[in-house]
């Protein structure tokens, strides 16, 4: 549920809706392309995390005991830290008898948030023309139509991060927010949880900067005080199952492989003395979730892992844009610091784990948009700036290719 009003005016303009429904269009159509006309020529997977939730669709689909078989879904999950989303693979593989069914609420879900996109942009902005472009960057560009074509549980929980950050803006402005829109907040919040650890729990803490920013702005230093003891109080008694999720990524990955970040060990930050890195790796978390080598990347096994490498080449303009914006004055500053901090704890957490990047897609494509609306510097200033810079980056990218080829 998303207010779409605004002193009865609507923020939806023609050309908003035209690009909701025109990204819903290409990312049917991708998916068509994927699963029917190149199948059996290529492989149908991008990473083995997808082939794995479609294996266990598979076997769902010709084991279970009717649509809803609970006892089968829970040996088959058995052992998943986050099975919201096998869950999830299992029952629409069962009502709708097709393995694929999770690829077609992954474009749902990807439509959808489009729509969400553009609202939050315009509610950091109240600007239509910002929103509109960076809803169209997350509806035209190759990397976010072909990852909402695979079964990855990422999408859903783009979704929820964006709701939640549109709801907790709306709280911040004081504009209405109806029970419906926080039960669904909550309700997207519940199924990140249960999807992916660490990430819910981020967006509680943003929650509670938000509110008690809104308390001090309006000299509510009591209930702001009161807030804050009650926060600290819940962190007390729940300590250990709150620190769980963060306590099993740092055991998971932080060993992880340099290769796996794309060789760039020196950018990794391990403690607290490399924080003057973080400006670069920030950068670099940026161009997730794909591998930087464009010269040795072709893999027969898994060529759509290819063509999404080479389709990121279309983020570099996104990227320099979102990375300038950190040295602009920002419109919504607690928006920027929130997701700078999910960034960054992505970073310290699994640093070159492509995975665990795509879900913050949309923020790099709304900070850009933002960037190029910065009436501070010169519009052909900027653009200029963002296209030099793309240059670059292609230049430092394809040389860091030709490094990794030798």
């Amino acid at each position: 549920m998303i207010d779409y009003r605004l002193k009865k005016e609507s923020i939806w303009t023609p050309k908003a809706r035209a690009t909701v429904l025109i990204g819903f269009a290409l990312r049917l159509v991708m998916l068509f392309v994927i699963i029917y006309a190149l199948d059996g020529v290529w492989d149908l997977y991008y990473l083995e995390d997808d082939k794995a939730f479609e294996e266990l669709a598979g076997k769902y689909l010709y084991n279970s005991h009717g649509m809803l078989d609970f006892e089968l879904m829970e040996e088959l999950t058995r052992g998943w830290a986050s099975p919201f989303w096998a869950y999830v693979l299992c029952v629409s593989t069962g009502l709708t008898k097709t393995i694929y069914a999770a690829r077609y609420i992954n474009v749902i879900l990807s439509t959808i948030c489009i729509a969400v996109v553009y609202c939050l942009c315009y509610e950091i902005s109240q600007n239509k023309k910002t929103a509109l472009l960076a809803a169209r960057l997350f509806a035209y560009l190759p990397v976010p139509i072909l990852i909402s074509c695979f079964p990855f549980k990422d999408v859903l929980i783009t979704l929820g991060v964006m709701y939640a950050f549109y709801i907790f803006i709306c709280v911040q402005k004081d504009k209405k927010v109806s029970a419906i829109q926080f039960l669904l907040c909550a309700l997207l919040l519940v199924c990140v949880y249960f999807t992916r650890g660490a990430v819910t729990e981020l967006m509680l803490i943003f929650l509670l900067i938000y509110y008690l920013q809104k308390l001090f702005r309006k000299k509510r230093y009591l209930a702001a005080l009161l807030l804050l003891m009650g926060a600290v109080a819940i962190f007390v008694a729940f300590r250990s199952t709150i620190l769980s999720p963060f306590e099993t990524k740092v055991d998971t990955y932080e060993n992880y492989g340099a290769d796996e970040a794309s060789g760039l060990n020196a950018i990794r930050i391990t403690g607290i003395t490399d924080i003057y890195k973080l400006p670069l790796t920030y950068a670099f978390a940026m161009l997730q979730p794909m591998k930087l080598e464009l010269l040795a990347i072709a893999d027969n096994t898994r060529p759509w892992r290819t063509v999404m490498t080479y389709a990121n080449i279309t983020m570099y303009p996104v990227v320099v844009g979102a990375w300038l914006y950190m040295f602009c004055k920002k419109h919504n500053l607690f928006f920027w610091l929130s997701s700078f901090i999910m960034f960054s704890s992505v970073i310290v957490l699994s640093l070159g784990v492509s995975r665990h990047y795509l879900f913050l897609l949309p923020i790099h494509m709304i900070n850009f948009s933002l960037y190029m609306e910065d009436t501070h510097i010169n519009f052909k200033n900027r653009k200029t700036l963002v296209i030099v810079g793309t240059f670059a980056l292609f230049v430092l990218v394809f040389c860091y290719s030709l490094v990794k080829l030798m």
